[in-house]
C-alpha cells in the first residue's frame, strides 16, 4: 500500500492518531488494522487498530519491502530516524516489484 496514495488517507490519519496516542513519535511503527471499503463513497470507513508497535514489521517483510519499492532503505531510515537525522524517503511506495511472503504448515 502506498501510504500516500490519497485513497488510504483516512487509515494513514486513523494510523498517525494512534501512534501519538501510544507515544511512539519518531522511528518507524509497525501497524496492522482492518477496515470496510465502502463502495458508495469509494472510501475505507471504521477502521479497527489490530496491532501497533514502535518497529519495523516482522520476518522478510522489511527486506522485501526494500526489494520492491525503488529508493527505500527501511534499516537506513530507522537508524537516520532514532540518530535525529532527515530520513531519506522515496518519491513515491508504489512498488515496481511483487514479493510475496507464504506460510507453509508443517506436521
Amino acid at each position: 500500500v502506498d501510504c500516500h496514495d490519497k485513497k488510504y488517507a483516512s487509515l494513514v490519519k486513523y494510523a498517525e492518531g494512534v501512534c501519538r496516542a501510544v507515544g511512539i513519535k519518531y522511528g518507524m511503527a509497525h501497524c496492522e488494522l482492518k477496515a470496510k471499503y465502502d463502495e458508495k463513497t469509494e472510501k475505507w470507513v471504521d477502521p479497527v487498530m489490530i496491532e501497533i508497535a514502535g518497529r519495523l514489521a516482522g520476518g522478510r517483510k522489511a527486506i522485501m519491502a526494500e526489494e520492491t519499492v525503488p529508493g527505500w532503505h527501511p534499516f537506513e531510515a530507522v537508524i537516520d530516524a532514532h540518530c535525529g537525522f532527515p530520513v531519506k524517503m522515496p518519491p513515491s511506495f508504489s512498488p515496481s516489484k511483487r514479493a510475496v511472503q507464504t506460510y507453509v504448515p508443517s506436521d
